[in-house]
């Protein structure tokens, strides 16, 4: 049985007392199967008095119940019931829940007043329900009021913490002190706000002394004022956020805090040696006297890294001071003629001032004193280049030729009937062929052989002409001393194929290398340094200039044939450039000898020309550049033939 109910309002105030009777009918919206004779009608009376005063609204009673959230069941589940059972009443239910969305959740047996939940309820989606019970009498009129019922959804802990934010980067300053904020890592939850399972408490699972977070708020922050970025430079937290008040029972949800400490100049730098003498010709200028090496473990190639020389105790300015970009050293050089003994005192600072609060590094530690000291006039000898710097592997074994070492009568542009000797050698590490200048390895040198200063050996020559008196010249050697580790570096050589033609098999053969492309321009930047691969013993290299270098036989002469010389080249960035040199030497059927640089082609000989002097041809190769990327690169190479 289906009852319906209707309303009847008043429209317009009652003018004075009576009585009204209304007479309804009522019929169905649909056409009925089997018509009915009787009317369905009812008659409603009004008694009307106008100075009655209304009636006072009776209370609608209240009836409170509880269920839980997503109970699994079985439903229908009876919650609540209504009274008015023994008076034969029936019961209808009305609101959300009941007949509106979600309708049918809530429903009402019609003839007890039992209430029953009809499925699971999701609290964060519904946290409480109203719905209103009416009675009504066999004649359908009410009974009494209506009840309304409030239904409350018990939370569950049913939803995890939820972190807006679950990877954070963050910068610091390394000169943070104790307490300041560094990130706050925030989490929400979706149940109940008043209950245990919303109430979030943060842990950091990363045992860090240096951090501390605040449980309640998430914040982090620095503990400790002794960060140090040369020590450490990044740091990985792992932060918990956990409801139930951080029990372990509570659900959680993890967040990973990676913070990197940004460098402040809280180290100076300082001199790796107090002291360093050097000698010089008398009226030597415009030459490079030093290189002055420091230490600082600042942020490289930074201005709290960079480092500032000056020079004190110069009033005329003979000397002049840089800083190498790449190395941070200080090059020492000389602006002007000097004709006596000098003692300088170096100092060096960086370019921005050390933050305050770092003790600063003693004197001692920031002057260097450079003790310079003369050899005699500048005449006509003079080494060919000043200083001859020598890339060499720890592995290099004694009697190993390094260099050949050259210096010259500027009057005549001659080298011939020059002698050399060893003038200064600390370790004893090194021999020279008096009449030649090659200079070998008397003994091992490894690279953590006291003498070395930053992998770097220094050592001085001197060069006379034989039967003369005007003068001698001071030369030096710079040795650096690499890893044997370092010399397979990956890189894809570029490879110079190149052809000599000479006279006879007692003609020698040299190679004049040039880090230039075809239009002359550099590859990579310049000043360059090139070496002989030490595993190859047959042929030394020799510096001329900051972007040359000659290679030449051991030996001094080579049978015809077909040579393999493995080259590596330095630039001043420190990036390599991998360069063997495949060289063909032929006989000259006539004529003198003439040299032709051409690409080698299956196995023929190289060209031969007939004209007088030394002539050479610039070949461009193709290769792959530094890092053996996609590109390519131009080599010069000049051979020459005597």
């Amino acid at each position: 049985m289906v009852h319906a109910y209707s309303v009847c309002y008043l429209v317009q105030e009652f003018e004075e007392d009576g009585t009204y009777q209304l007479t309804l009918a009522a019929e169905n919206e649909a056409e009925l199967v089997v018509a009915r004779s009787e009317e369905q009608t009812c008659t409603v009376t009004i008694a009307v008095s106008i100075g009655l005063k209304p009636a006072e609204p009776q209370q609608r009673s209240v009836m409170h119940v509880s269920i839980e959230e997503n109970d699994g069941g079985p439903f229908p589940k009876s919650i609540i019931t209504v009274p008015g059972e023994e008076h034969e009443l029936l019961f209808s239910l009305t609101g959300t829940g009941a007949d509106a969305p979600p309708e049918g959740l809530f429903v009402v047996e019609e003839l007890t007043g039992e209430i029953s939940v009809t499925g699971s309820i999701d609290r964060e989606e519904h946290p409480t329900f109203e719905i209103v019970c009416s009675r009504f009498k066999g004649d359908n009129t009410l009974w009494g009021e209506a009840v309304t019922v409030i239904i409350t959804v018990i939370d569950k802990n049913d939803n995890s913490p939820e972190i807006f934010e679950t990877t954070f980067r963050v910068e610091l300053s390394e000169a943070a002190t104790a307490g300041t904020a560094v990130v706050t890592v925030s989490a929400s939850d979706k149940d109940d706000p008043e209950t245990p399972n919303a109430q979030i408490r943060y842990k950091l699972l990363t045992e860090m002394s240096m951090f501390s977070l605040e449980e309640t708020s998430g914040e982090i922050t620095v503990s400790q004022s002794t960060l140090d970025r040369e020590d450490t430079a990044e740091y990985t937290l792992e932060v918990e956020a956990r409801d139930c008040n951080g029990h372990s029972n509570g659900l959680f949800a993890q967040a990973t805090v990676h913070i990197t400490i940004a460098d402040v100049n809280d180290n100076a730098p300082t001199f790796t040696q107090e002291e360093i003498q050097v000698t010089v010709n008398k009226g030597s200028r415009d030459i490079t006297v030093a290189t002055i090496a420091v230490e600082d473990r600042d942020e490289k190639l930074t201005e709290n890294w960079r480092a500032v020389y000056k020079i004190s105790g110069d009033t005329e300015e003979i000397f002049s001071i840089s800083t190498d970009p790449n190395t941070n050293e200080g090059v020492l050089r000389l602006a002007k003629e000097i004709y006596t003994d000098m003692e300088l005192q170096v100092l060096v600072e960086n370019e921005v001032p050390l933050v305050a609060g770092v003790e600063e590094t003693s004197v001692a530690g920031r002057t260097c004193r450079v003790l310079v000291s003369m050899l005699g006039e500048v005449g006509r000898i003079q080494f060919v280049p000043p200083v001859t710097k020598v890339h060499i592997q720890e592995t290099v074994l004694a009697g190993q030729i390094l260099a050949v070492l050259s210096a010259q009568d500027t009057e005549n542009n001659s080298n011939e009937n020059m002698r050399y000797a060893i003038h200064e050698d600390e370790a004893n590490l090194l021999d020279i062929d008096a009449a030649t200048g090659k200079l070998s390895a008397r003994a091992d040198l490894k690279r953590d052989s006291p003498f070395l200063q930053n992998d770097k050996y220094t050592a001085l020559v001197t060069a006379t002409l034989e039967g003369e008196e005007f003068g001698t010249a001071t030369g030096t050697v710079l040795i650096v001393v690499r890893d044997s580790e370092d010399s397979d570096s990956g890189q894809r050589p570029i490879v110079l194929h190149t052809t000599a033609c000479v006279r006879d098999e007692n003609s020698s053969v040299s190679i004049d290398i040039a880090a230039t492309d075809a239009q002359g321009a550099f590859v990579g930047s310049p000043p360059f340094e090139f070496f002989v691969d030490s595993q190859d013993q047959g042929w030394v290299i020799t510096q001329m200039d900051g972007s040359r270098a000659k290679l030449s036989v051991e030996s001094g002469t080579l049978p015809c044939g077909d040579y393999f010389i493995p080259v590596m080249g330095v630039d001043a960035a420190g990036s390599e450039l991998g360069l063997s040199v495949q060289l063909t030497v032929c006989r000259c059927e006539d004529g003198p000898a003439i040299v032709g640089v051409l690409p080698v082609q299956d196995g023929k000989t190289g060209l031969c020309l007939s004209s007088g002097g030394l002539a050479a041809i610039l070949c461009s190769i193709i290769a792959a550049p530094l890092l053996g990327e996609p590109g390519s690169v131009n080599v010069a190479a000049k051979t020459a033939a005597l």
